[in-house]
């Protein structure tokens, strides 16, 4: 099969389409032929190892220490099953589905397996393999952490740092359903942009700091990462909570202390990529509530060129890797 390698860390030249062998499936897993699937921030984190202050270690040592232990990167994808084991009993061949991998990637090639127990589900007609593929790794981001971590309520004040990528605009849109009033945070050429995705206002970060106004937030969600947590915080109302989606070793340990000694509560670690987690996000795009945004589609052969528009910081929503 066609595959992406990651051969070493560094640059995109160290990305290469090889034959590589076919996965054999277990009795438990499906094989998928990937029809659809994209690049992530994860991805380019990885192939960089350019990662939150104090994760760089960590990282190569889960992920390998000279190079990458899984070269083969893909979080989510959407495709056709071509097998099944021999004890799977809610996928056929030729079923359509969407799944998500986390960490354990494989997407960016042309057959990937999955558990049949993991973050995999039918794909709804309604949406295509490039829609469906593109929306697990930012709308079960948002939707864990909103939903069930940050426990967003009807009438709180959420402010999205960082709104336009594939979390941000998962994360203004669940917040929406959960009743929120979003405050959305973009560059100058996102303003319109983000306000179409539903967000109350919209703040240009070039013009305007947020936490230098007096606005106070119920949950403030930072995908950025680049600010310290103090200035964060002292925009939290009462009680409020801080999620932060690209925390790095220091933000983890402070939000020990903070979360023991203070009345606000901060937020991190990675989200729960889980089969109900899939199957409420999909249900959400299938009923029309929750939208998929895709900002460009590529071939597979230009798999570098998307890896650089990914790690430019400028997409809006999520780039799809497709007809492979």
């Amino acid at each position: 099969m066609r595959a992406v390698y990651c051969i070493q860390y560094g640059g995109v030249e160290n990305l290469k389409i090889v034959e590589a062998p076919t996965p054999v499936i277990m009795k438990n897993q499906i094989l998928v032929q990937v029809r659809a699937t994209t690049v992530q921030t994860a991805d380019w984190r990885i192939r960089t190892l350019e990662m939150p202050k104090g994760m760089r270690f960590m990282a190569k040592l889960f992920f390998g220490f000279r190079k990458p232990k899984q070269p083969i990167f893909g979080t989510e994808f959407a495709g056709t099953v071509v097998a099944v084991g021999e004890s799977v009993t809610h996928f056929k061949i030729g079923d359509e589905v969407v799944a998500a991998t986390g960490a354990k990637y494989g997407g960016h090639a042309e057959f990937a397996k999955v558990s049949e127990k993991g973050a995999v589900i039918k794909k709804p007609s309604s949406l295509t393999v490039q829609e469906a593929a593109s929306i697990p790794f930012g709308g079960i981001t948002a939707l864990d952490f909103l939903k069930y971590k940050a426990k967003v309520k009807s009438g709180d004040r959420v402010i999205v740092n960082g709104a336009s990528g594939s979390v941000g605009v998962a994360a203004i849109q669940v917040a929406k359903i959960l009743g929120a009033h979003v405050t959305a945070v973009c560059g100058s050429q996102n303003v319109e942009f983000v306000k179409s995705l539903g967000a109350d206002r919209v703040i240009d970060y070039s013009k305007t700091k947020f936490w230098e106004e007096n606005e106070k937030y119920n949950v403030i969600f930072d995908i950025v990462g680049d600010l310290k947590t103090t200035l964060l915080i002292n925009s939290l109302a009462e009680k409020g909570k801080l999620v932060l989606i690209a925390a790095g070793i220091n933000q983890m340990l402070e939000a020990v202390a903070k979360n023991l000694f203070s009345n606000h509560r901060i937020i991190c670690g990675v989200a729960n990529e889980s089969k109900e987690m899939l199957t409420e996000i999909i249900g959400l795009a299938e009923s029309g509530k929750y939208r998929a945004i895709i900002d460009k589609e590529f071939p597979l052969e230009e798999i570098a060129q998307a890896h650089l528009l990914v790690q430019s910081r400028h997409k809006r929503g999520n780039v799809v890797i497709r007809n492979f």
